[in-house]
């Protein structure tokens, strides 16, 4: 299977050439990941239709330029769609991820159908008054902005993030831990290896999405979910942290056209510890929605 690269404004991209003419899929990975450890469930959907995934600014290949704020990582997907031209889009999206796209539905008709895994939301209407962070989540933005970046070696780098990362990697199907660490950890002229997406930047990022997570995000990229039109199926899993299960319960509430999709033994990370199973959840998922639009499609044509 043909894998090429691109880059789109800040934005490197991977693209898997497919035989099949179905929908475009376009997969948006969550804070600290990268496109490449979408690989397992890439080459799957790639049967069947092209499939692109994005490192989100700040990750893997594409640029570092701050702001790394909501309204950036959703208008590097907007400048990527205009760019491609791309148009009936099928966004897949973990966590964060998956806000960045429901953001960027908010703004443009490309989308057919969104998939997304817990992403991050915030109610607007309800949003607090207090713009700053609860001591408690303070503490973990200190912590992750004193994680160190540079290693002796990528061996050690590795270690390190098997047994430290919060995107919990010990637990990953062998392909998509592949996928981080080639494009997660980067090797360096004088033998050190460094993790690409910094600490200071994955803090910055964490912090917005505490805000958001306790109601205090002061900024306006939330206001306009209501103007998300396509079909959104949202993946809660049984197994992950109670702020995810509430993000869940908010999306469920907020988007206009969501059905919400539980999988009850499933933690966060189940797209990376279960790539065969998630790919397959997301082509029954995308063969539910074709049945749907025929139907409806053959309803007005009756009526």
């Amino acid at each position: 299977m043909t894998v090429r690269s691109g880059v789109v404004g800040a934005t490197r991209y991977l693209h898997w050439e497919s035989p099949g003419t179905a929908a475009p899929v376009v997969l948006m990975h969550g804070m600290g990941a990268v496109a490449r450890s979408w690989q397992p469930v890439a080459e799957r959907l790639a049967s069947r239709r092209p499939v692109y995934a994005l490192d989100r600014r700040g990750h893997g290949g594409s640029a570092d330029t701050p702001p790394l704020s909501f309204a950036r990582f959703r208008d590097d997907l907007l400048t990527f769609l205009a760019d491609t031209g791309l148009r009936g889009v099928v966004g897949v999206g973990h966590s964060a991820g998956g806000t960045d796209l429901l953001l960027a539905a908010a703004e443009s008709e490309v989308f057919e159908h969104l998939i997304v895994v817990e992403p991050t939301l915030l109610d607007a209407a309800a949003r607090s008054g207090e713009p700053e962070l609860s001591p408690l989540s303070e503490t973990m933005v200190a912590r992750m902005a004193k994680r160190p970046d540079v290693f002796r070696s990528a061996a050690l780098a590795e270690k390190f993030l098997l047994a430290q990362s919060a995107l919990e990697l010990s637990s990953w199907h062998p392909e998509a831990l592949a996928g981080y660490l080639a494009d997660g950890v980067r090797a360096r002229a004088d033998g050190a290896a460094a993790i690409v997406c910094a600490a200071a930047s994955e803090a910055a990022m964490l912090r917005d999405i505490l805000l958001v997570m306790e109601g205090r995000y002061a900024g306006s990229e939330f206001d306009r979910l209501d103007a998300v039109g396509c079909p959104v199926d949202l993946v809660r899993c049984g197994r992950s942290r109670d702020t995810f299960q509430m993000m869940g319960a908010l999306g469920a509430r907020l988007l206009p056209r969501c059905t919400v999709r539980r999988e009850p033994d499933a933690s966060h990370f189940l797209v990376q510890t279960d790539p065969a199973r998630f790919a397959a959840l997301v082509e029954t998922l995308i063969a539910e929605r074709t049945r749907n639009s025929a139907g409806d499609v053959l309803d007005r044509a009756v009526r």
